[in-house]
């Protein structure tokens, strides 16, 4: 139905208007009126939102945009969406409180921080007390949600913002992924990774219970970057396989939300050996760079440092350092973001030692021995590395002391 209408649209617009220059005036607001109440009428919200744009009815515009703003986002539509919140100004803004909450997180997706943090100001001004779509009893639960994700405050104040979230969102089911998620990433920026890992299982059954695509893609990937932390592959791949199956089925896959997803897989395929697979998730990330910002700073950081990571494996310390640098140039603004800090720095000193005239002997790295790499940071033994890897615990030891001396390091 909606592309039929697109289809006439513009055609029924435009004869509409030319047969109204003659007519009294109002008249055409008059009929725009109704179409959009003949659209909503018949679940046609999208094309009701254009015709009450067209009457100037700024009520139901806002009631549009609340209703389509999350189901159009997960369809990949970001391009309309902008389109929309455009029709908005600073004045508008502190009418509606919502659309501020739905527009700073857009524009804080999209890479453009000052523009979403001006519009959360906006609506942490605003006076309306609007009635919430998602039967929330104030925008404050909104907000808090929108504060574990822009974390301006530090680890502690994202998950309490989080928890408050949690405790007074509505019962439609709207951001409670999204805060659920964020409490997760808390506990595991926090250093946590029991409750992290419990918690970012409950946020993936709440967003693939309400289509939250994103927020189910990241909590996969998450799941995945904490059990390579165990030392579980089989269980990190098939994490990372679902983290990059949903990005990629739901066309989410040029998201920022995305990165974290291939970054799980491109580790995977670096711990297969398949190079080849690991460099085409890496391209993939590469394409997100542009969108990495303070605005959302764990997200941006995370997937830059799991980023670096694969570099650093790949035997590319000039790249892993360009890509460290962004993470800590967002760090620079977001300090305290707990764990993260404390890696960036660990991985500051990988790339600085693979960068130096000794440190070439990293690069020759077999694919045996970046099997092994990422299980050595681990509290595995080596026959216990041994029998995840299906080697004998000689055979470990020995490419074990080859990484050392490429590495110029004498033990784990």
């Amino acid at each position: 139905r909606n592309r039929t209408w697109y289809r006439y649209h513009h055609l029924f617009r435009d004869l509409l208007r030319s047969e109204l220059e003659h007519r009294e005036p109002g008249t055409a607001a008059e009929l725009s009126r109704r179409a959009m109440e003949w659209c909503e009428a018949h679940g046609l919200l999208e094309p009701a939102l254009h015709y009450a744009h067209e009457a100037g009815e700024a009520d139901a515009v806002a009631h549009f945009i609340e209703q389509l703003t999350l189901p159009t986002y997960y369809a990949g539509g970001v391009a309309t969406l902008e389109t929309w919140l455009g029709w908005y100004d600073d004045g508008l803004l502190g009418r509606y409180p919502t659309i501020a909450v739905l527009g700073a997180w857009i524009f804080h997706l999209t890479g453009r921080p000052a523009k979403g943090a001006r519009w959360e100001r906006a609506a942490q001004r605003s006076t309306v007390m609007p009635e919430l779509p998602d039967g929330s009893a104030s925008i404050e639960p909104w907000i808090a949600t929108l504060r574990g994700f822009t974390c301006p405050d530090g680890i502690e104040r994202m998950l309490a913002d989080c928890e408050l979230a949690l405790d007074t969102l509505g019962p439609e089911g709207w951001w409670q992924a999204s805060a659920q998620l964020a409490a997760a990433a808390a506990h595991a920026f926090r250093g946590d990774s029991g409750r992290a890992r419990a918690a970012f299982v409950v946020a993936a059954e709440l967003a693939g219970a309400a289509g939250g695509t994103d927020e189910e893609s990241v909590a996969f990937a998450e799941l995945a970057l904490l059990a390579m932390e165990a030392g579980a592959w089989e269980q990190a791949a098939s994490h990372a396989g679902r983290a990059v199956a949903i990005a990629e089925k739901a066309k989410i896959d040029d998201y920022l939300a995305s990165g974290l997803a291939f970054a799980s897989a491109a580790r995977v395929a670096v711990h297969k050996g398949d190079v080849a697979q690991a460099r085409e998730h890496v391209a993939r990330i590469h394409r997100l760079r542009p969108l990495f910002s303070h605005g959302f700073p764990w997200v941006s950081v995370q997937t830059g440092l799991e980023l670096t990571r694969v570099h650093l494996a790949l035997g590319e310390p000039a790249v892993a350092g360009t890509v460290l640098s962004e993470a800590e140039a967002i760090l620079r603004v977001r300090p305290r973001l707990g764990t993260l800090a404390e890696q960036a720095r660990e991985l500051r000193q990988r790339v600085a030692a693979t960068s130096t005239p000794g440190g070439a002997w990293a690069l020759s790295l077999t694919a045996a021995e970046l099997r092994l790499l990422p299980l050595l940071t681990t509290h595995l033994a080596f026959p216990q590395i041994g029998e995840r890897l299906f080697l004998s615990r000689t055979t470990i030891k020995t490419q074990a002391i080859s990484i050392y001396r490429k590495f110029g390091v004498s033990s784990r």
